[in-house]
């Protein structure tokens, strides 16, 4: 089922990528997002060998990621104030 669903994110992003990649690619994103999503953690915080290597070769997507996550704060702030006016 995952396997599917990757492959299905590879043929989404074109370019002849692979599954593999694919993942890497996807996982650096939800690592930007997640960590602006956790404030007890550094922006930086001790990762694993493997998340470090998919990081560096894949830092545009960590920071898009991060940007991502900044967004949705915006989105979920200004949604909460217009509930409460």
């Amino acid at each position: 089922m995952v396997d599917k669903f990757f492959k299905f994110l590879a043929w989404l992003h074109g370019g002849g990528k692979d599954t593999d990649e694919t993942g890497k690619e996807w996982h650096s994103f939800w690592i930007g997002v997640s960590e602006t999503f956790c404030f007890c953690i550094k922006p930086q915080f001790e990762k694993t060998k493997t998340a470090l290597r998919e990081m560096k070769k894949e830092w545009h997507w960590y920071t898009t990621g991060r940007v991502f996550g900044i967004i949705l704060w915006v989105v979920i702030i200004t949604s909460l104030v217009r509930m409460m006016t």
